[in-house]
C-alpha cells in the first residue's frame, strides 16, 4: 500500500461518491480542540420534558411529545440539547408526567423526529438511546445552530440515525413541514419525513456539523449527516468537519451531505431524505451550489456503503483508503467501468493539483463506487 504524508490535499468536484464494504481512512494533519461540554437538555415545546434520573443520575430522561395520528411519529422539541461524556438522554416510552405509558405499542412509533429551537449548537458527547424505549424508530434531529459530536459520543438507536443543520423537515408529498423555528406553524404529519429544508442565506454565527469522536450505528440502516456551509472569516466553515472523528456503520449506509445557498432562500433548497440528492433547479428548490465536507486528522469512515454529496471535498493529511481491501493510491485514476465486479467511478485523487493521473497506476477491485460530476 501506497501512502503520503505530510498535507494531502484533494478537492472533487462532486455530488457524490459511494462504496461497498469501504473503509476511508485520513491520518493525522489537524489538530482537535477539546472543550468542557455540560449536560444541558430542556423541553421547548410539543409536551417534551426533561427530568434527571434520580437513582442514576448520569441518565436524563426524555418523556412526552407528541403522536401523530396513528402514532407512527413521536414529535419532540428542545430548547438545548447537549450531553455530556459518560450522560445519558434516554427517550421513554412514557407521558409527560411520567405516570403513564405514552403509547401501548412503542414498537409501532417508526420515527422520533426531534428539533432543537434555542439557537445554540448541541453538543454531544454522551449516549443518545432512543432503542431502549421505541425498539424500531428511526431518529431524525435538526439543530440549525450546529451539532457536534465529541468524544464519548453513542448511538443506541432501533433504527437509521439522520443529523442535519436543517431549517426544517418536509414529511409526505405535500406541504407538511416540521419548523425548528417555534414562530412558524408546524404539522405534526404521519407522513414519512421526505426532505430536509434549508432556508435564508448561509448562516453567519452558527456551528455546522463537526464530528470529533467516534460515532457508530449498527445494523442494516442509515447514519446520515446533511450540513450546510457557515459563511465565515477568513473563509467559509465547511458543512461537514470529520477532522480526528471516526464514524461506522459496518454493514449499513453513511450519508455525507453538504449544501450551500438555496436558488430561492424564502422557499428553501432540499435534500431528499430517500436518496439524499439535492433538489433540482426545476423543483423550485434547488441549491445555487452545494457546500464542503472536509475530512482530516486521522477521520476514519467505515460502512458497508457511503454517500457523499456536495460541492468540494477536501481531504487533509496522510492519506489511506480502502474498497473491498483494495487500496486507492494518490495519483490513481477510478475509470467508469460498466462491469458490476469492477469500480464504477468518476473522480480522481491526486497528490497535487498538476499530477498526471494514470489508470495503470491504480489498483482497486469491489462493486458500486460511483461519483456524479
Amino acid at each position: 500500500m501506497r501512502t503520503f504524508d505530510g498535507q494531502f490535499r484533494t478537492i472533487c468536484a462532486l455530488c457524490r461518491a459511494g462504496a461497498v464494504g469501504c473503509i476511508v481512512v485520513f491520518t493525522p494533519w489537524l489538530s482537535v480542540s477539546q472543550a468542557q461540554v455540560t449536560t444541558n437538555i430542556t423541553g421547548s415545546d410539543l409536551n417534551t420534558t426533561v427530568v434527571q434520573d434520580a437513582t442514576t443520575p448520569t441518565t436524563w430522561n426524555i418523556r412526552g411529545g407528541t403522536l401523530s395520528t396513528g402514532e407512527t411519529n413521536l414529535f419532540h422539541s428542545f430548547g438545548d440539547l447537549s450531553i455530556a461524556q459518560g450522560h445519558t438522554a434516554l427517550f421513554q416510552n412514557l407521558n409527560a408526567a411520567g405516570d403513564a405509558a405514552l403509547t401501548t405499542n412503542a414498537g409501532n412509533v417508526s420515527n422520533i423526529i426531534g428539533r432543537v429551537t434555542g439557537g445554540t449548537p448541541s453538543n454531544i458527547w454522551g449516549t443518545i438511546n432512543s432503542q431502549s424505549g421505541f425498539p424500531n424508530a428511526n431518529l431524525f434531529l435538526i439543530n440549525p445552530a450546529g451539532i457536534v459530536f465529541g468524544p464519548g459520543a453513542s448511538l443506541n438507536v432501533g433504527g437509521s440515525v439522520h443529523v442535519s443543520t436543517a431549517d426544517y423537515l418536509r414529511l409526505g408529498t405535500g406541504n407538511e413541514l416540521f419548523y425548528a423555528d417555534l414562530t412558524r406553524n408546524s404539522t405534526l404529519s404521519s407522513a414519512p419525513v421526505t426532505a430536509f429544508g434549508f432556508l435564508g442565506s448561509n448562516p453567519i454565527a452558527a456551528q455546522a456539523i463537526d464530528v470529533q469522536g467516534n460515532l457508530s450505528l449498527t445494523g442494516a440502516n442509515s447514519l446520515s449527516l446533511i450540513g450546510r456551509d457557515i459563511d465565515s472569516e477568513p473563509t467559509a466553515v465547511p458543512g461537514i468537519t470529520i477532522v480526528g472523528g471516526r464514524i461506522s456503520n459496518p454493514g449499513g449506509r453513511i450519508n455525507l451531505v453538504s449544501v450551500g445557498t438555496p436558488l430561492d432562500p424564502t422557499a428553501g433548497g432540499e435534500v431528499s431524505a430517500s436518496d439524499f440528492s439535492p433538489a433540482s433547479s426545476s423543483s423550485g428548490h434547488g441549491f445555487a451550489s452545494l457546500g464542503s465536507i472536509l475530512l482530516a486528522n486521522n477521520a476514519q469512515i467505515t460502512a458497508g456503503k457511503i454517500v457523499i454529496r456536495g460541492g468540494q471535498l477536501t481531504m487533509e493529511g496522510r492519506l489511506q483508503e480502502e474498497v473491498d481491501g483494495a487500496h486507492f493510491a494518490a495519483g490513481s485514476w477510478i475509470q467508469r467501468r460498466a462491469y458490476t465486479d469492477e469500480i464504477d467511478a468518476a473522480f480522481w485523487i491526486a497528490d497535487s493539483p498538476s499530477n498526471d493521473c494514470d489508470p495503470r497506476n491504480s489498483r482497486w477491485s469491489g462493486t458500486d463506487v460511483s461519483s456524479d460530476q
